[in-house]
């Protein structure tokens, strides 16, 4: 007669007979059983454990990032919406477009045009090739017209005659040009001193009419690069420049 321990362990191996088969045949499943559960086997406890969800990890330019921890894979995909700068939307402009619009002076450009070959110049009186020729509504058609013809009036006297020609195509004698070469240098001075005073003249003008317009004679020293001009320029109502020459 079999006792408790062989039926319920198994492990009786004298046991014979077709019961003591079937019982030992039990016995090694259960046996089997139980080393299933007793040790697991490490793909098991892997098997057994639920994946989390891959989370979103965000990267700079405007991609993410998923991360899969079972199978160790990397997914990246490129967001076409443009990254947000924290604050930029709280930045103002430095300088305000309609104040550095507004510091711009009207101004008139008086051309000039050349005479007696080359040797002197003379200031365009005509307002249509005034730049602008709209003259900013600063002067009048007529007043500009009158004023330029005025100054070259005063300039006649001091451009190169007939005597300063004579003296340049005699220029191989070289005395006749060395004396050219005295009479001009004077010639420019007294013009430029002439100018200067037409411009005085119609500054003075101006301010006893209360008009905030004034003439300037922008003049390029000697080797500096460019040209003298003449211009009509806007300017505040306190000014109260004396000096209008400019170098």
């Amino acid at each position: 007669m079999l006792n408790g321990h062989d039926l319920l362990g198994g492990h009786h191996h004298s046991t014979t007979g077709p019961g003591a088969a079937t019982l030992q045949a039990m016995g090694q499943i259960d046996t089997h059983i139980e080393t299933q559960q007793s040790a697991p086997s490490t793909l098991d406890l892997f098997d057994s454990v639920v994946p989390p969800a891959p989370s979103p990890s965000r990267q700079s330019g405007g991609e993410t990032t998923f991360i899969n921890a079972t199978n160790a894979t990397v997914a990246i995909t490129t967001s076409s919406t443009a990254p947000v700068i924290a604050g930029l939307g709280k930045i103002t402009p430095s300088a305000n477009p309609n104040t550095v619009a507004k510091e711009q002076k009207k101004r008139i450009i008086v051309p000039t045009y050349s005479v007696n070959g080359g040797l002197d110049i003379k200031f365009n009186s005509n307002p249509r090739d005034a730049r602008p020729s709209h003259l900013h509504s600063l002067i009048q058609p007529e007043e500009y017209e009158a004023t330029i013809n005025v100054i070259n009036d005063n300039l006649k006297k001091y451009r190169n005659g007939k005597l300063d020609k004579a003296c340049l195509v005699a220029g191989p004698l070289m005395i006749p040009l060395a004396v050219w070469g005295v009479r001009h240098n004077k010639k420019v001075k007294k013009s430029r001193l002439e100018i200067e005073r037409s411009v005085e003249e119609f500054n003075d003008r101006m301010e006893s009419e209360r008009r905030n317009v004034r003439m300037f004679w922008n003049r390029v020293r000697s080797g500096g690069g460019g040209e003298s001009y003449l211009s009509i320029e806007e300017v505040d109502s306190n000014y109260g420049g004396k000096s209008h020459k400019v170098d």
